[in-house]
């Protein structure tokens, strides 16, 4: 899949669901100067962010707030081993894009079989790639991690910046596997988690939900990744 067929895939998603913006990419260049450009397109800033880990259904951040960990994932919590620390020394708090959180994106993917132009697409819309942000439904992180889920993931510090974005790609992983690869469900899932999905046979019709798959949709796409 080329990178101009993967735009046209996001802004048909975009179109779909009445959302304004095009998608809009630069000249073939690194992952960090695409991702630093599309951050200019998008117009990101702490005070225009908006994290989309908010209760969308009954109970929280929809299935996420009672997570019940994947087969083999010890419930209650599993030690953080398959976590770890990847070798990275992090401050508490980490605000923004950066040669650090790209390591840790990379280290991540890789840990997990995660493409990282989807986790960070992900985490950009989630938290900016802000580690100090909490959201009024209790969720932590870059990854926007709510408490159980972290448990279940074996994470055991939610506001270290790389527990927390492993714990993102873990769970994303086990979203791509639930949804044989499907990677707009295991957005929407990521999103209203994953029952909603199942019950829908898609993205659910609550609209914090299709906003938020076109807007990861869109900054995947600027990355060259098509939902």
């Amino acid at each position: 899949m080329s990178l101009a067929s993967a735009i046209a895939r996001a802004n048909e998603i975009r179109d779909r669901l009445g959302m304004p913006s095009q998608v809009r990419t630069v000249g073939n260049q690194g992952f960090d100067q695409v991702l630093a450009n599309a951050q200019n397109h998008f117009d990101l800033g702490p005070a225009k962010v908006t994290t989309m880990s908010q209760s969308v259904t009954p109970g929280g951040w929809g299935d996420n707030a009672n997570y019940v960990p994947a087969s083999g994932t010890a419930a209650g919590g599993s030690p953080s081993a398959d976590i770890g620390t990847a070798g990275f020394a992090t401050p508490a708090k980490v605000n923004g894009w950066s040669p650090q959180v790209s390591a840790m994106m990379d280290a991540a993917s890789k840990k997990f079989g995660v493409p990282k132009e989807l986790l960070t697409a992900v985490s950009r819309a989630e938290s900016a790639f802000r580690s100090e942000v909490t959201s009024p439904a209790g969720a932590v992180g870059m990854m926007q991690l709510m408490p159980a889920t972290a448990k279940g993931l074996g994470v055991t510090n939610a506001t270290d910046p790389w527990q927390n974005i492993a714990g993102g790609a873990k769970y994303l992983r086990q979203l791509l596997d639930r949804f044989h690869g499907d990677a707009t469900k295991a957005v929407a899932g990521y999103n209203a988690g994953p029952n909603a999905v199942q019950k829908y046979g898609g993205v659910p019709p609550y609209k914090e939900t299709q906003t938020y798959v076109a807007r990861v949709s869109g900054y995947a796409a600027e990355l060259g990744f098509q939902l």
